[in-house]
């Protein structure tokens, strides 16, 4: 999992009504930080390893956590020569 630390703009995702909006996902945050960080939580307490990197200074912008990717993926990827 990834996510941009400065990824805290509400109102595309706390939007009742809208297209995008999914009763009940306000429970777990309000920001998609806090959002991923609850399934983060979620996923750990039901024994699912999982990695969460919140990258400094990147917002809602999904090539700003690319290294973060990057990064995960050859740790847990074999080489292919």
């Amino acid at each position: 999992m990834a996510v941009g630390a400065e990824d805290t703009e509400t109102w595309k995702i706390n939007n009742p009504g809208d297209s995008n909006w999914m009763d009940g996902a306000d429970a777990v945050g309000r920001t998609r930080v806090e959002r991923i960080t609850a399934l983060r939580d979620n996923y750990t307490a039901l024994g699912i390893d999982v990695t969460l990197d919140i990258v400094p200074g990147v917002g809602h912008r999904g090539t700003g956590v690319l290294d973060a990717v990057r990064a995960f993926a050859e740790r847990v990827l074999p080489r292919v020569v």
